[in-house]
Formats: structure tokens, C-alpha cells, sequence
């Protein structure tokens, strides 16, 4: 395993030179703190935390199962465990393809731009929702009967809610379903820590309309999109003609809200 440590004594021992984007670090820290890795804000607990460098410049993807998310390595019977710890409770959870594991297998979604540990017995390319992955086996540098990859999960579906709009009239807002109307939406989870991923949820709204999540000051707010709090960060949507909208977006890591009480501000559009 290649290592970076900074005490005097071990740095010449180091075989780290350069950290390298899209790639999965574990880093520990003796204390908590938020720091910028590649240009991005993390927020490190104390002892151990597993991160992905550099900013990532690729698109959003939606969350997905496991199962659905790696069904072909499933079917050939390649996939023997997936892994992730989680660097705020400082735990691991896992998803194990048998049946025999299915009401025990804590991993229950695969999350964009999260950290996974990807265990298979063979040697294996393959494509996923339009995006590649090429995993080793026991073939590989290994001495036990499987092959460990460390990877940065990039590879769920396509999220068509965050595809580019065409520019719009200077709109006029109106509330659009929303009290006193008849527009419900949910939000999960109700409160989430910066870095997390927040889904909401309406149904009944006005069809065709557009929704744009977050106030003015995105550190109040926690909304914005992809986790960046500037100008032109909220993300919109449009609400499908049944009146149903999905909206996701990401807490950013210098986020003070999100926390119970917290206003949370729809705008609607015609």
C-alpha cells in the first residue's frame, strides 16, 4: 500500500509524491476539522477518513441500489462484497450479493461521488449507465481468492432533472401548490450534514411549471447545486405533467443550515 506520513522520522519512507483527481484517499487527521483536499471543502472527523480527490467535473447521477447498480457483476456471480465507511459515524456498512445476506446487508444505496470498496473474484471491464470500470480480480496483486478496488462511485443513471434549460423570460413568481393550495412535497432526509444529499419530492403542482429550490444566501438556505454556494447554484426542475417534481441537491460543505427549524424555500414558475 502506497503511504504518505509527515512526522520527520517517515517522510523519506513515503512513497506518496502527488495526489491524482478521481482517486480515493484515506486520510487521518487527530482532530476534527474542515479542510480544502484538490479545491474542495471536507469536513474530516478525527482518525480515519476515506475521500475522493479533486473536484468532481463530471455530471450529477442518481442514486441506486446495489443491485440495480451492479446487476451484471451479479449475474456472473463476480461480485463477492461491496464496502463503504462513513467518515461522520466512523463505521462501515456492507451489501453481500448472496441471499443468505439480503436482511443483513447494511449498504443500502449507491451514493455519486461517495467511496466504495468493490470486492470481485475476477478480472473485469465493464459499462454501467454510459460510464466504464474496470475492476481486478484475484489475477491481480492479490493473494487471497478475490480482488480489493477502491473507487469512486460515478456510475448511476443519468439525472435528467439537472440537464441544462434554456434561458427564460424574466419570470413572474408565483406560489404554484403551495399552502393554501394543494401541492405536498417531502423531503429526505429532513435534515441532512453538509455533503449530504437531499431529495424533495412534490406532487400536486401546477403541470409544465418550473421549481427552483434555495433563498438568496445559500448558506442559510443549504440549497444550492452540486454543493457549490454561489450565484446561480439553486437547481430548478420542471414538474411533469401529472404535477410530480423530483429535485435533489447536495448540502455544501460550509452550510450552517439544514438543521431543525430551518426555512426551506420553493419559487414557482409559469
Amino acid at each position: 500500500m502506497d503511504v504518505y506520513d509527515p512526522k520527520t522520522s517517515l517522510v523519506n519512507f513515503s512513497n506518496i509524491n502527488a495526489m491524482h483527481d478521481n482517486v480515493a484517499y484515506y486520510i487521518n487527521v487527530t482532530q476534527s476539522q474542515i479542510v480544502s483536499l484538490g479545491g474542495v471543502l471536507y469536513q474530516l472527523k478525527e482518525g480515519l477518513n476515506i475521500v475522493p480527490w479533486g473536484e468532481y467535473a463530471g455530471v450529477n447521477r442518481l442514486v441506486i441500489s446495489p443491485k440495480d447498480g451492479l446487476l451484471s457483476l451479479i449475474q456472473d456471480e463476480n461480485l463477492v462484497r461491496i464496502g463503504r465507511f462513513d467518515n461522520e459515524y466512523q463505521t462501515w456498512s456492507f451489501f453481500d450479493p448472496r441471499e443468505a445476506f439480503a436482511t443483513v446487508s447494511t449498504l443500502r444505496t449507491l451514493n455519486d461521488n461517495e467511496v466504495i470498496w468493490l470486492v470481485v473474484k475476477r478480472n473485469v471491464y465493464l459499462t454501467t449507465n454510459g460510464t466504464s470500470l474496470n475492476l481486478h480480480g484475484y489475477s491481480h496483486r492479490t493473494t487471497g481468492s478475490s480482488g480489493f478496488n477502491l473507487i469512486v462511485w460515478r456510475h448511476g443513471p443519468l439525472d435528467s432533472s439537472k440537464d441544462p434549460m434554456p434561458p427564460t423570460p424574466t419570470p413572474t413568481p408565483d406560489v404554484l401548490g403551495l399552502p393554501p393550495g394543494s401541492g405536498v412535497i417531502t423531503v429526505w432526509p429532513a435534515s441532512g450534514l453538509p455533503g449530504a444529499q437531499i431529495d424533495i419530492v412534490g406532487t400536486g403542482f401546477a403541470p409544465n411549471s418550473v421549481i427552483e429550490a434555495g433563498s438568496n444566501d445559500c448558506l442559510v438556505s443549504g440549497i444550492t447545486l452540486a454543493g457549490k454556494c454561489e450565484k446561480g447554484s439553486h437547481p430548478r426542475t420542471l414538474v411533469s405533467s401529472a404535477g410530480e417534481f423530483v429535485l435533489s441537491y447536495t448540502v455544501p460543505m460550509n452550510s450552517v443550515a439544514n438543521a431543525s427549524g430551518t426555512l426551506l424555500e420553493l419559487k414557482g414558475y409559469r
